[in-house]
């Protein structure tokens, strides 16, 4: 199976995760945009919002987009991803909009 069918069959843990394994594969191809976007598309998953079990997902996604970001020459908003990460594993709340976060 691809990793679009996965996607298009998967529960939405299953989708985070699934879109995290494309975002290093882009990245490795150094396609940074495409990478990033699936990182995004991840955490405006429902699942990833709502419950508190899945905070180390979050947190993988938020540190894989930073070091994507990083790697594009991007590095404050890799810091910002960073901290991002740091915050969901701390419960703190950073006031920046996710959506702000690019390539």
């Amino acid at each position: 199976r691809t990793y679009e069918q996965a996607l298009a069959s998967s529960c939405n843990l299953t989708r985070a995760l699934v879109l995290n394994r494309m975002g290093i594969i882009f990245s490795q191809m150094k396609d940074l945009p495409k990478a990033v976007e699936c990182y995004k598309q991840a955490l405006q998953l429902p699942v990833l919002k709502r419950q508190p079990d899945n905070v180390d997902v979050r947190m993988l996604l938020w540190n894989n987009m930073g070091n994507v970001l990083f790697d594009g020459g991007k590095e404050k908003r890799a810091v910002q991803c960073y901290q991002k990460d740091i915050a969901v594993g701390s419960k703190e709340n950073f006031d920046f909009d996710e959506n702000s976060i690019g390539a």
